[in-house]
């Protein structure tokens, strides 16, 4: 994926004056698929065939690239001061991770979150002419913006989605949002994995429940509740196979469920 602007942290690299470039290259860079998969495989001796045992991505997705000033603006000076790049480097390396959004009309769907690792100066002589920088993501993709699924569900009606996702396997979504309608314990499941059950017990009408994926914490705004004793800590998951994206949920007793996630983005670049 070509670009020369992004966002992050709510700002744009064009707001500093500046494009991405490549001082050997022609202008724009270039972004990774995705981290590499790693396989763990053994041999057949029947038919000296390599079967895979495992897979996993053992570092998360990175990228360098390079930025100066914005040739095609005539105010602008071509050359860093030491200001400028303090000013960039204050925006850009954080100790936390922000969501980063190259500009691309046809990846606006594309989004990173992580940090600037590393940022080193691009010199001719004496003169700052560029700044060469390092973003490391959180994850081995990318994601799109955030998809919502809200049903209602009781022991007889299930609810049908199709996963957008990139991925493979199951994904944890980021929130769930179950209001609870009768009193009782509920089971709630994604017919993929029927061994699989979110179970809470002594649930009451009209309760909410809060489940929060990141850090995996339960909710109620029963305060009675002792939820964290009743809950058996199964978390949904959403799935997708190399068969079919569809998923089925239902549940023993009628609530309301809003689900929000993250699509997998594993784009294709040029």
């Amino acid at each position: 994926m070509l670009f020369n602007d992004f966002n992050y942290r709510d700002k744009n690299l064009s707001d500093y004056d500046c494009m991405i470039c490549s001082f050997d290259k022609s202008s724009g860079t270039v972004i990774s698929i995705g981290a590499n998969l790693n396989f763990t495989m053994f041999k057949q001796r029947s038919n000296n065939k390599f079967m895979i045992a495992n897979a996993n991505y053992n570092e998360p997705l990175s990228a360098t690239f390079q930025i100066c000033k914005n040739p095609c603006l005539i105010s602008a000076d071509k050359i860093f001061t030491l200001d400028d790049v303090r000013e960039i480097t204050d925006w850009l390396q954080t100790e936390r991770y922000f969501k980063f959004q190259p500009y691309n009309e046809e990846y606006d769907d594309i989004i990173y979150n992580g940090t600037f690792t590393t940022i080193s100066l691009v010199q001719h002589g004496t003169n700052i002419i560029g700044l060469e920088v390092t973003f490391v993501s959180e994850t081995p993709w990318a994601h799109g913006q955030s998809k919502t699924i809200q049903c209602s569900l009781d022991s007889q009606n299930e609810y049908i989605f199709y996963l957008d996702s990139d991925k493979y396997g199951s994904l944890y979504p980021a929130s769930m949002e179950i209001t609870v309608k009768e009193d009782g314990d509920l089971n709630i499941f994604n017919r993929l994995e029927t061994n699989h059950i979110t179970k809470i017990k002594n649930c009451s009408a009209n309760e909410v429940i809060n489940i929060d994926f990141d850090s995996f914490t339960i909710t109620s705004n029963h305060a009675d509740h002792d939820i964290a004793n009743d809950f058996n800590y199964i978390y949904l998951h959403l799935n997708k196979t190399y068969e079919s994206a569809k998923n089925v949920l239902t549940a023993n007793m009628q609530c309301l469920v809003k689900i929000k996630y993250f699509p997998i983005r594993k784009v294709g670049v040029s």
